[in-house]
């Protein structure tokens, strides 16, 4: 799957275009080094800009790597917290919670307000993973 999406800032022009869950290579979060992509995937964009983006400059400006982080199932975690069950955790990961942030948003507002939600929250609960995998934050600072 290709995406598009506009850039904000001084850089209105610009078009962020990438694959989702393709070109991925894993990712050390203590390397703060850039890391240039290879031109054969930048040649693998701008074909897939060329036919399917109309008006859209196939040639990339620029290339880069998007780092996220992937739950093991690649899904999100909208939960409530096992230690303080007020408060609720969400993690719109895996690099497609931009895409879902209002209706992660909505449910999570939902739950936190204590209404019944349109949005099942069921199968985002942190318990499908294996009890420890999904470390439980310290709140202890904010109580």
């Amino acid at each position: 799957m290709i995406y598009g999406v506009t850039e904000g800032g001084p850089d209105r022009d610009l078009v962020k275009i990438g694959y989702h869950n393709r070109q991925q290579r894993p990712w050390d979060p203590q390397d703060r080094s850039e890391t240039e992509v290879p031109r054969a995937y930048l040649d693998e964009i701008r074909e897939m800009v060329s036919r399917i983006f109309r008006g859209v400059e196939p040639e990339p400006v620029r290339g880069r790597y998007c780092s996220y982080t992937l739950t093991p199932d690649s899904s999100f975690i909208i939960d409530r917290s096992p230690a303080h069950t007020g408060i609720v955790q969400v993690s719109a990961c895996s690099g497609h919670g931009f895409k879902f942030a209002p209706a992660v948003g909505e449910c999570a507002a939902e739950m936190v307000l204590g209404l019944p939600g349109r949005i099942d929250p069921a199968p985002f609960r942190a318990s499908r993973f294996a009890p420890g995998a999904i470390p439980t934050p310290n709140y202890s600072s904010i109580e």
